[in-house]
């Protein structure tokens, strides 16, 4: 049943997608789909999916939206999460940011782009010039 929610695969290879384990996370809220978890034999068929999934924006299956994301390393999530404050004060001062993987911060901001390897690194550039006025909050 799963690999009918899968988006559509353009496959070179003829192999079909082995699934070596599933689960969905509990959840107590029962108007909502449950997250469900699964793990692929081959990394090759892992990137398919994704790029399956950004290609068929949005996937459906039966009506409801159906969303991909790649599961990251608890190191990559720590580093993911740092940026979180932030984040958060970008967004509330109307700047655009986000995260590239594993965990680069890119920030939009009066016609400039700039990237940040560490929360350190965003930090600083908050109490210099470069965005001036925002380390008040």
């Amino acid at each position: 049943m799963l690999p009918e929610w899968i988006p559509t695969l353009k496959r070179s290879h003829s192999t079909p997608l082995e699934i070596d384990r599933a689960h969905r996370i509990y959840s107590n809220n029962t108007s909502r789909p449950r997250t469900m978890i699964f793990k692929l034999l081959r990394y090759t068929d892992r990137q398919a999916i994704l790029e399956g999934a950004r290609k068929a924006r949005p996937a459906l299956s039966d009506g409801t939206q159906l969303l991909f994301f790649a599961d990251y390393s608890p190191g990559t999530t720590q580093e993911r999460q740092g940026y979180r404050e932030i984040r958060a004060k970008l967004r509330r001062k109307g700047i655009d940011s986000f995260l590239i993987y594993p965990a680069i911060l890119r920030v939009n901001y009066k016609g400039t782009r700039m990237s940040f390897n560490s929360a350190e690194e965003a930090k600083d550039a908050l109490k210099s010039s470069v965005l001036e006025g925002m380390e008040d909050e």
